[in-house]
C-alpha cells in the first residue's frame, strides 16, 4: 500500500527507515508530499537485517519536475513512491546489484556509485 507522509517528517517506517529519506531532493514550494510504498520498505528493511550494516537511500520519491530535472523516465516509480536510489558504503556497483537481485527492477548506470531497486510487481534489468 502505499502511503502519503509530510515532506519534513521523520515517520519510523520500520526499525531503519524512517519517511524524511524518502523526500524529494527538491525545494520547489508545491512538492509538500512524500509518497512510500509499504512492500519497498518491508524489502528493504528485510535486506538491511540480512547485512546488518546501513543501507543509503540516495533518491527515494520525486516529484514530477525533480524527476524531470534529474532525467528520470515519464513512468519512474519514483514518481509513486515504489523505487529507491540506493548505496552501501565499502560496496561495489556489482555487490549491490547480488544483494539486490530479489527486487523486481534493478538498474544501475556506469561510473555510478549506487543502483535503483523497486517493487513494481515484474522483473526487470537494465544498464544506464
Amino acid at each position: 500500500m502505499i502511503k502519503e507522509f509530510k515532506k519534513g517528517s521523520k515517520v519510523k517506517l520500520s526499525k531503519s527507515f524512517s519517511s524524511g529519506e524518502f523526500d524529494c531532493h527538491c525545494f520547489y514550494p508545491e512538492c509538500v508530499s512524500t509518497l512510500i510504498d509499504d512492500y519497498l520498505i518491508l524489502r528493504l528493511q528485510k535486506e538491511r537485517d540480512i547485512l546488518k550494516t546501513p543501507i543509503v537511500i540516495d533518491s527515494g520519491y520525486r516529484c514530477q519536475r525533480h524527476n524531470r530535472e534529474v532525467g528520470g523516465k515519464k513512468g519512474s516509480y519514483h514518481l509513486i513512491g515504489k523505487a529507491a536510489d540506493l548505496h552501501i558504503k565499502g560496496l561495489t556497483v556489482k555487490q549491490l546489484r547480488d544483494i539486490f537481485e530479489g527486487f523486481d527492477g534493478v538498474g544501475w548506470y556506469k561510473g555510478r556509485h549506487f543502483i535503483h531497486c523497486d517493487v513494481r510487481g515484474f522483473r526487470s534489468r537494465w544498464v544506464g
